[in-house]
């Protein structure tokens, strides 16, 4: 659900310019939320509004997620901010004056954010995606038809293993040779699959909803944000110089933004390995994950204390994990978070067969 929350700035002086100053720890802001608290949870979507008679464009200047809820005599809400802006609304003229006359009833505070108020006409996901750069995504009809993944419905990639803490993808998709007969899938994981191959193949447009899906699904597993900065697995040196797109990374950026943390590549390939090339010329996927380690290099972690480990498809966990032990083997005690925009239906990583089916 969300909501907008109305900040009236001649109550306390609080305006956009002193937002970083009422942020604890850079990332938290305190909203005393006195009526209406029963109806919020953890994961909801804020919107803080401002107004008021101080120099500033009337508009939203905050966007975040409620992060913990004080029911008690306090009756607060602590809000994950993940971005914001000091001088201009983070709405365009349109929206702005859309959010303005929802909330000009005097006397409140809270607003609801109807879910079905702002629609995306005309999507073009499947033709090109241009609709896609606009980021209205987490609006879209035909993006929110699409499930995300449940954490009761996922085993945990066999590959994978202590180094990662926390895995989350949002999707299911489907590989080239799959356990189960491809009519017996649900149509929106063909489409997912359609899509995550668009991007494969050079659509950099998409790189948003992927990483809007990814930052969705964090929240709605219940997995508490406090990331230091997103790590995207690097491009191959080979693709690279062909022109490739960096999917991972872009998909990076746009967690970066939603996330309001810096994006840092701090992995790099030293030479092209091929895990398909490897796996088609009959290595095993042992020799591969060698081979990745060999040529994977990791920069000086610094003072980073847990990070968001970001891949745009994740199958057996082997890429996520040897990433995982060159960071850490930088620094031993690094806490390491991974996501991944799809996960392949392989049948040891799917737990709950009618997540999926089409029936």
């Amino acid at each position: 659900m969300n909501f907008i929350y109305k900040v009236y700035s001649g109550y306390d002086g609080f305006q956009p310019k002193r937002i970083p100053g009422r942020l604890t720890d850079g990332r938290y802001l305190l909203l005393s939320w006195k009526r209406y608290l029963d109806e919020v949870e953890v994961g909801d979507e804020v919107w803080i509004y401002f107004h008021g008679p101080h120099e500033f464009e009337p508009g939203v200047y905050i966007k975040g997620r409620v992060a913990a809820i004080d029911i008690n005599a306090d009756k607060e809400v602590r809000l994950r901010v993940y971005n914001y802006d000091t001088s201009s609304p983070l709405t365009d003229d349109k929206r702005s004056a859309r959010i303005a006359a929802i909330v000009s009833a005097r006397g409140r505070q809270v607003f609801l954010f109807p879910g079905d108020w702002e629609t995306v006409a005309d999507c073009t996901v499947f033709t090109g995606a241009d609709s896609c750069s606009q980021r209205h995504c987490e609006w879209c009809p035909t993006w929110r038809r699409f499930q995300r993944i449940h954490k009761t419905e996922l085993r945990l990639p066999p590959r994978l293993d202590s180094q990662v803490g926390t895995f989350v993808p949002a999707y299911w998709a489907i590989p080239p040779r799959c356990y189960v007969s491809s009519t017996a899938i649900r149509s929106s994981i063909h489409q997912v699959t359609q899509i995550i191959k668009a991007f494969k193949t050079g659509n950099p447009k998409l790189a948003y909803p992927l990483g809007r899906a990814i930052f969705e699904a964090i929240h709605e597993w219940g997995v508490v944000p406090d990331f230091d900065c997103v790590v995207p697995i690097p491009l191959s040196p080979d693709k690279a110089a062909k022109g490739e797109i960096h999917r991972t990374r872009l998909i990076a950026q746009e967690m970066s933004e939603l996330f309001g943390i810096p994006m840092r590549p701090l992995l790099k390939l030293s030479k092209a390995v091929s895990k398909r090339r490897m796996l088609n010329n009959g290595y095993t996927y042992a020799q591969f994950e060698q081979a990745y380690s060999q040529a994977l290099e990791a920069e000086d972690i610094g003072a980073i204390g847990h990070i968001l480990l970001v891949d745009d498809v994740c199958t057996y966990g082997g890429t996520l994990k040897i990433a995982s032990r060159t960071l850490r083997a930088k620094k031993f005690d690094l806490e390491i978070s991974a996501a991944a925009a799809v996960q392949m239906i392989v049948k040891s990583v799917v737990l709950d067969e009618a997540s999926i089916s089409a029936k």
